[in-house]
């Protein structure tokens, strides 16, 4: 199912696809983990308000699709940042759309609560600082990634020279990017 939320005060919406029958599923915790422009960040300060929160996301149309379609439509129509695009894009999607897949009828919306999410550093002011190198890390499971990949002593190597810390990086960069082609 492909959906498209207004950010309301705001001049965004979000599009993306969620395999879940109830759309109102995918904003029950907000959208505060998801790459966002800074109009919508609440930037540490809890006197801004919470933009990305379920209670000012207002589910505006519902198509059938599914992740292959959202990714022709992310290639038609680039988004500004991550899923979030600017309103003035907004007929012209949506135009696209209706003539690509069917209109889905949009549920009644439930009571939604607010549930204490873990949400990205530029959201609460709290960066995540790595203690080897002191970079800064907007979510943690970015952190640890950078740790394992950067950090760690190396341990697999490629035909073309290059040494990894993780078996996975190690395929990662024979599938994307080695030239020696394994």
């Amino acid at each position: 199912m492909l959906y498209v939320f207004e950010v309301l005060e705001s001049s965004y919406f979000k599009f993306g696809w969620t395999e879940r029958h109830n759309p109102y599923d995918r904003i029950n915790n907000g959208f505060w983990t998801n790459l966002h422009p800074d109009e919508l960040c609440q930037k540490g300060s809890p006197t801004n308000p919470e933009k990305l929160g379920p209670e000012n996301l207002n589910l505006i149309f519902l198509f059938e699709g599914d992740n292959k379609l959202e990714i022709v439509v992310k290639s038609l129509f680039p988004p500004e940042c991550g899923e979030f695009w600017r309103k003035e894009d907004l007929s012209s999607m949506i135009g696209m759309l209706k003539q690509m897949a069917a209109t889905v009828p949009i549920p009644p919306r439930p009571k939604l609560y607010n549930n204490n999410v873990e949400k990205m550093a530029c959201c609460t002011g709290t960066w995540i600082v790595c203690y080897t190198c002191d970079m800064k890390f907007k979510k943690y499971d970015k952190f640890l990634q950078h740790k394992r990949d950067v950090h760690e002593a190396a341990k697999f190597s490629c035909i073309c020279g290059k040494i990894f810390p993780r078996k996975g990086n190690l395929d990662r960069h024979v599938v994307k990017s080695c030239k020696g082609k394994r």
